[in-house]
């Protein structure tokens, strides 16, 4: 038997996905311009103090983008993930972690 719950609070709006691709796309915007203050200002709303990575597709050979909906050539279009976020989206003979610093971990060959 299915049911449904009304949420908590009728008034708040469950647009995390928008929210999530509207900031990355000011992020890249930021970076773009060298606004490198407001670069940071968002990537703590976004991510807080947690490391941010990228994920790259070898068979495609392309990064994932926001919100994992396509494949974008550019690094700083790419979407940024979380390890947990990245992890999670895991095909092992396909993908790697870019690192922040650039270093790209096969998962596949990581432990």
């Amino acid at each position: 038997m299915v049911r449904a719950h009304a949420p908590a609070d009728l008034r708040t709006k469950r647009n995390e996905r928008k929210r999530r691709e509207r900031l990355e796309r000011l992020f890249s915007q930021a970076v773009t311009a060298s606004n490198f203050r407001r670069a940071e200002l968002l990537q703590n709303a976004l991510f807080g103090d947690q490391e941010v990575y990228r994920i790259w597709s070898r068979k495609n050979e392309s990064f994932y983008a926001t919100n994992c909906c396509g494949n974008c050539s550019d690094g700083l279009r790419a979407g940024r993930f979380t390890k947990e976020e990245a992890e999670a989206r895991r095909v092992p003979h396909i993908l790697s972690l870019v690192c922040p610093d650039g270093k790209h971990i096969r998962f596949d060959t990581a432990a």
